[in-house]
């Protein structure tokens, strides 16, 4: 009987101090919060990754194919670098000591202004290779360069009437071979300053001439009548 109270007694004690102790702890309802709040949180960081992902792949699908495709943009960065390997040779080559190169390389050169690998800019730089002719590709350096030929008997007659030098009455008239005056020794050494000189200008000329129509410039009359000389091959 005794045992029986003791026990009733017992739980009473305990059934009291439940709630207490509880009360005492109020942390913990937090607890829980905080754990919903870490969960919402990785949830929309995943979610937002996700679409930002998403957002990501469609934008370089899309620049994808706007752009050529990538074979191509290779293959015409290698047709440019080509066009700068043999523009460096040529541009070399006109500065050399060698005649037979200046020709090389100012032929070349005119080829090259007629590329479609090189831009307006590229093709621009090529200007310096004419404006470094004896003549410079000025009007009146050209016709004091013919004349000196035409003394010196490089050039046999005067070039013929055309709408590209004028009328005939403002050019010298043909030199008889009969009339032509002997060449003493200076100027037969300078004969061959001119004749190198006048074979160089030519090319120079025909150089701007191509650069002329490649850049929608225009030509005047005396380069195109120097590009339509025939030069003496080397030698003569």
């Amino acid at each position: 009987m005794n045992n029986r109270m003791a026990d009733h007694t017992l739980l009473n004690a305990v059934a009291q101090q439940g709630p207490a102790s509880a009360d005492s702890e109020p942390w913990v309802p937090w607890i829980a919060v905080s754990i919903w709040a870490v969960l919402l949180a990785v949830a929309a960081i995943l979610i937002t990754g996700w679409i930002s992902r998403r957002h990501c792949k469609e934008s370089v699908a899309g620049s994808m194919t706007e752009v050529s495709p990538i074979p191509e943009r290779k293959r015409d960065l290698a047709a440019s670098s080509e066009w700068w390997t043999r523009t460096q040779w040529a541009l070399e080559a006109t500065v050399s000591e060698n005649e037979m190169k200046n020709i090389y390389g100012l032929i070349l050169l005119s080829a090259l202004a007629k590329s479609k690998e090189a831009d307006f800019r590229e093709k621009s730089m090529l200007d310096a290779v004419w404006k470094g002719a004896c003549t410079g590709m000025q009007d009146d350096a050209i016709d004091q360069l013919i004349g000196e030929a035409r003394r010196l008997n490089i050039l046999s007659e005067a070039p013929k009437p055309s709408p590209l030098n004028g009328n005939a009455k403002d050019k010298p008239e043909s030199t008889p071979e009969s009339a032509e005056t002997p060449l003493n020794s200076s100027d037969a050494e300078r004969r061959g300053q001119v004749l190198s000189a006048l074979r160089y200008d030519i090319l120079a000329a025909r150089l701007k001439m191509d650069l002329d129509q490649e850049l929608g410039r225009a030509t005047s009359l005396r380069v195109k009548l120097l590009s339509e000389l025939e030069f003496s091959p080397l030698g003569q």
